[in-house]
């Protein structure tokens, strides 16, 4: 590898958002925006299986104005903290759903 080429694992970025409704649910939302190389860029979160995320895969879709620059062009897969039995008690922070997120994350650089 030549110095400054990114891996594979550096090209898709692990990211969360804090939720836009605080009083339900946990801390926020998890995503991992992968590049258009990727074996699952463009495909809907419903169609991918062997994914093990906090409630399964919620969303699909481009770089929105909540996803870091860095993303623009990427595809993203994201999952949230906001199911019936998710609270502020364990999804307390932005780094308990990163770390989630990182676990997304690993996942999805086995297919790629």
């Amino acid at each position: 590898m030549t110095k400054g080429a990114l891996t594979k694992a550096d090209r898709l970025v692990a990211f969360a958002v804090t939720s836009r409704f605080p009083l339900i649910g946990g801390w926020g939302n998890g995503y991992v925006a992968i590049p258009s190389d990727h074996p699952y860029f463009g495909l809907d979160y419903g169609s991918i299986e062997g994914i093990e995320v906090h409630g399964g895969l919620t969303y699909s879709g481009t770089w929105q104005d909540w996803c870091p620059d860095e993303c623009r062009g990427m595809w993203v897969f994201g999952f949230d903290t906001a199911h019936a039995y998710d609270s502020l008690e364990n999804w307390p922070d932005a780094q308990s759903v990163l770390n989630e997120a990182n676990r997304l994350k690993d996942q999805l650089l086995l297919a790629y």
